[in-house]
């Protein structure tokens, strides 16, 4: 099963979503994150996310709260989404490192990882690890909960 119409530029990135099983994002060199049920892979995409500014170089859910996923968008920082109930809605939440200067954290962002917590609670605040190039960094930040979610 092939489909080549829904992107219009390189597919970097894959990532299952670990609430649902069906619902795949995948990033581009378009500038966009979109989800699909893999169980109609050849339709349209269930969502899409507006130009992000620069590649979704890669992707990441976040596995303490439904929903929620980041996305390392090389020049343009990181991102981060909530998607609806039905995947057929990505609203963005946050975002980090959005418009770092060159040579700064963000300016080329290449990775994005959450801390896992078994035990979520709104009073809680998300922790996500993200990766830049050119400053060869590791940075730690938090996230308030969505509520929506």
């Amino acid at each position: 099963i092939m489909n080549r119409k829904s992107h219009g530029a390189g597919v970097t990135a894959l990532s299952a979503d670990p609430f649902n099983s069906h619902i795949l994002a995948t990033g581009s060199y378009d500038e966009r994150v979109r989800l699909f049920d893999l169980r109609f892979p050849v339709q349209r995409p269930l969502a899409e996310t507006e130009c992000l500014g620069d590649g979704s170089y890669h992707l990441s859910w976040n596995t303490s709260q439904k929903g929620v996923l980041g996305v390392a968008a090389m020049r343009s920082g990181l991102a981060v989404f909530l998607v609806g109930d039905d995947a057929d809605a990505l609203t963005e939440y946050g975002q980090y490192a959005a418009g770092a200067a060159d040579g700064e954290h963000g300016s080329l962002a290449y990775g994005l990882s959450w801390q896992f917590q078994n035990t979520p609670s709104k009073d809680r605040v998300h922790i996500a690890a993200s990766a830049s190039f050119y400053d060869r960094s590791l940075h730690l930040w938090t996230m308030a909960y969505a509520d929506s979610t």
